[in-house]
């Protein structure tokens, strides 16, 4: 398994807009770990999310 996240440096923070860390999950383990922060299935130009600044792939946080 191989999934890649981009994750922020804060939790359940609703104006967050930021998420410049990115994270290969290669086992439940470390999925756990990166999901803990708010995070997205996407990357994003400069690392932040806002409407059309999407690089592909689809876009979820916690």
């Amino acid at each position: 398994m191989r999934l890649v996240l981009q994750t922020a440096n804060v939790v359940s923070d609703a104006k967050n807009c930021l998420y410049p860390n990115r994270v290969e999950a290669r086992d439940a383990a470390e999925l756990q770990e990166a999901i803990k922060k708010d995070h997205v299935c996407g990357e994003y130009k400069k690392n932040y999310r806002s409407g059309s600044r999407g690089r592909g792939g689809a876009a979820g946080s916690h």
